[in-house]
C-alpha cells in the first residue's frame, strides 16, 4: 500500500461528528492573566521580543514562545487580538502541538484575508487540514477554544464550531507563534483545562485466545504479505516486533486479527511506546472487505499511552464526489459497514524516525459503546 499517501489523506478527512462543545471541561491545569509585567517562568521564549502590556501578551516582530502542555488530552482558551500590521501578507498563529517551527499543528488566523487554517507542518512541509473565512475585527479580541482529545482537535472561534479534524496532537508543547514581517499580536486570558471523559460500556475484550488467532504481516510499498510467525502474548497484551533497517522503501509490520463485531463507537488501547517517532496505525475492515484507517500516529513517547478511536465518525460516508484515500477494497462506499471482521495495529516507517527497528506492547485492547 501506498501509506504515505493515506497517511496524509486521513489528515485532510475531517471529524465530522466530533463537537468541542460537547466536551466538558474538568479542574483548570494552567491560567495566566498576564497580570504581572514580568512573564512567568512557566513560558519559554524561543525566539522575538515577547512583553507583557497592559495585561497582555504582547508581540509585534515575529517569535515564538512556548509552554509544556499539562497533558495530552486538554481544553486551550485564549482571548486573542490582531491589531494592526504592516506585513503583505499578515498571519499569526497558537500551535496546540508544537515540536519546533518545523513540525507543529497549528491553528492559524490571518486577519488580511479574514480567513483561517488548521495546518500541519512535518519536515518544513506543511498540509492545510481545514480553513474558510471567519467573522473577524481587527478592535476587538476574539475567543479560541481549542480542544484537543486523542488527537483530535476541534476549533471554535467565539463560541463558533469552525472545524474538528484528525490531527497529530502529540507534541509536548503549546506555542504562539508572531509574524516576523509585522502585525501586533495581543494575547489575554490564557486557560488550559482537563477534559472530564465519560468511561463506555466495553462491549468487547480481547484476551489471550483472541491475539493468539491473529497473524504477523509485513507491509511492502506495493505488497502485503502474511510472515510466518505468531505474535509474543501475555494474558491481556501482545507485543510486536519491527526491524527496517535494510528497507529504503516504506516499510510497515502489523497483526491483523479476526473478529466479529455488529456494533461499536470506539476502539481503546494502552501502548507501551518504543519513542522510535515511527508511525503507529489502526485498520479496521468492515463486512464487505473495504479497509478504513482510523488512526495514525507517531510514536513519540516511552512507556504507556492511553489511545482511543472515535469510530462514529466512519459510519457517514464524505459529501458528495468527494474520495478519500483513507478508504480501500470492499464496496469502497468509504464508510464502515459493520460487522467490523477484522483489526489490523501496527507499525510503519516513517521519514523522522529516530530508530528503525524495535518493540510495542499493546494491552487492554478493547472495543466500547
Amino acid at each position: 500500500m501506498n501509506f504515505r499517501k493515506y497517511i496524509i489523506a486521513f489528515l485532510m478527512s475531517l471529524a465530522f461528528i466530533v463537537n468541542g462543545e460537547d466536551v466538558k471541561s474538568g479542574k483548570i491545569l494552567f491560567e495566566d492573566k498576564f497580570e504581572n509585567s514580568k512573564i512567568k517562568e512557566d513560558w519559554t521564549v524561543e525566539s522575538g521580543k515577547w512583553e507583557i502590556k497592559d495585561g497582555a501578551l504582547f508581540n509585534r516582530e515575529g517569535g515564538t514562545i512556548t509552554l509544556k502542555k499539562p497533558c495530552e488530552n486538554f481544553i486551550f482558551e485564549a482571548d486573542v487580538k490582531i491589531s494592526e500590521w504592516i506585513a503583505h501578507y499578515p498571519w499569526v498563529s497558537i500551535a496546540f502541538a508544537y515540536e519546533d517551527e518545523n513540525n507543529n499543528s497549528h491553528f492559524m488566523v490571518t486577519p488580511g484575508e479574514t480567513y483561517y487554517y488548521i495546518k500541519t507542518t512535518e519536515n518544513k512541509e506543511s498540509t492545510s487540514i481545514a480553513g474558510t473565512k471567519i467573522p473577524f475585527a481587527k478592535e476587538n479580541f476574539h475567543h479560541v477554544k481549542i480542544v484537543c482529545a486523542y488527537n483530535i482537535v476541534s476549533v471554535l472561534w467565539d463560541k463558533t464550531l469552525l472545524a474538528s479534524a484528525n490531527v497529530d496532537c502529540s507534541a509536548d508543547r503549546i506555542a504562539f507563534i508572531g509574524n516576523s514581517d509585522g502585525a501586533d499580536f495581543e494575547i489575554k486570558d490564557v486557560k488550559i483545562s482537563e477534559i472530564i471523559e465519560v468511561p463506555g460500556k466495553v462491549i468487547k475484550e480481547f484476551k489471550r485466545n483472541d491475539f493468539a488467532q491473529g497473524q504477523i504481516c509485513e507491509d511492502y510499498k506495493f505488497k502485503t504479505i502474511e510472515a510466518n510467525k505468531k505474535p509474543t502474548i501475555n494474558d491481556s497484551s501482545v507485543f510486536l516486533t519491527y526491524d527496517f533497517t535494510d528497507d529504503k522503501e516504506f516499510r510497515g509490520t502489523f497483526l491483523r486479527i479476526p473478529v466479529s463485531v455488529e456494533k461499536v463507537d470506539k476502539i481503546c488501547l494502552t501502548l507501551n511506546g518504543d519513542a522510535s517517532k515511527n508511525r503507529f496505525f489502526i485498520i479496521v475492515h468492515d463486512k464487505s472487505g473495504e479497509q478504513h484507517l482510523v488512526q495514525a500516529m507517531p510514536l513519540a513517547w516511552s512507556g504507556a499511552h492511553d489511545i482511543k478511536v472515535d469510530l462514529k465518525r466512519f459510519f457517514q460516508a464524505p459529501p458528495d464526489r468527494v474520495i478519500n484515500a483513507t478508504h480501500w477494497d470492499g464496496d469502497k462506499n468509504q464508510k464502515i459497514d459493520l460487522p467490523i471482521t477484522k483489526l489490523d495495529i501496527g507499525i510503519c516507517k516513517r521519514e523522522r524516525a529516530v530508530k528503525p527497528s524495535g518493540k510495542i506492547e499493546i494491552k487492554d485492547l478493547r472495543f466500547e459503546e
